[in-house]
């Protein structure tokens, strides 16, 4: 399945990112909206799928479940988005639009948050609630870090931080690259660091290391939680050799430490959706 490169904003402060994007929708009159628009079920009982938001003018979401549709027009991780029946997951949706000429990404995903208004009549809220969450903090009493981290070679303040793809096996000088618990990063700071194990972990991580400035680093894990999947697979690792938890990974290769506690969690609530009329 091909994707949007979620990296140019890795998840920053979703809550007030969602405010944002909800108030400016709110804000016009007309909201934003595609020239055109089709809306259908995909029945086609295959797990696979496709989503194109950067090429042209078109939009193309096919054999999508409405609730990743609607991760990626408020730009939230799925952990973040809560509430609604259980066919935003079970069904699937193909979603094609038009958008006028000369149309950002940013004003795409707007116009699709008024597709899924108006022909979902999806209704959403951003809340913060008391909830269980992991604390990043420093694993050492002197502060050492790991073997795995170490302060950033190259200045990247003004340099936007993304998802990129180097060569393989290169680390990208301001950027990050990974997949299912690996992750490697050049000039990432704290608060960054903990919302990318958010997403490896599928659960708020907050910053509570107290370091400034910018790192590279690497690190390489076992996905933890519900069906987690061990990285590379059809590639058997040695025999005998087992790839860490998160929890080992961070300490022992980062000289940090997720440490489980309570504190604010940013969702986005579903208050009411329904299924679309078909066009």
């Amino acid at each position: 399945m091909s994707v949007i490169p979620s990296g140019r904003r890795m998840w920053p402060s979703v809550v007030v990112m969602v405010f944002a994007l909800i108030s400016a929708v709110t804000a016009q009159t007309p909201k934003p909206a595609f020239e055109v628009a089709s809306v259908k079920s995909n029945k086609s009982g295959q797990r696979q799928g496709r989503i194109q938001l950067e090429q042209g003018d078109a939009v193309s979401m096919v054999n999508q479940a409405l609730r990743t549709v609607i991760t990626f027009a408020y730009r939230v991780p799925v952990y973040k988005l809560t509430g609604g029946p259980a066919w935003l997951t079970t069904e699937r949706f193909d979603i094609v639009a038009k958008a006028p000429a000369g149309t950002t990404l940013d004003q795409k995903l707007v116009m699709l948050q008024t597709l899924l208004e108006d022909r979902f009549k999806l209704r959403i809220r951003p809340e913060t609630r008391e909830g269980d969450v992991y604390a990043l903090m420093l694993a050492r009493s002197d502060g050492r870090l790991g073997p795995d981290m170490r302060p950033a070679k190259v200045n990247c303040d003004g340099r936007p931080h993304g998802i990129t793809q180097p060569a393989p096996g290169v680390r990208p000088e301001c950027g990050s690259v990974g997949g299912l618990a690996q992750f490697s990063a050049g000039g990432i700071d704290m608060p960054l660091l903990a919302e990318s194990l958010g997403m490896m972990m599928q659960q708020t991580v907050v910053d509570r290391t107290g370091l400034t400035g910018r790192f590279d680093l690497d690190l390489r894990a076992t996905q933890t939680g519900p069906g987690a999947v061990r990285p590379g697979v059809g590639v058997p690792p040695p025999e005998g050799f087992e790839r860490p938890t998160v929890f080992t990974a961070v300490q022992e290769q980062l000289g940090l430490k997720l440490q489980p506690t309570r504190g604010p969690v940013e969702v986005l609530v579903i208050d009411s959706v329904e299924r679309p009329t078909e066009d």
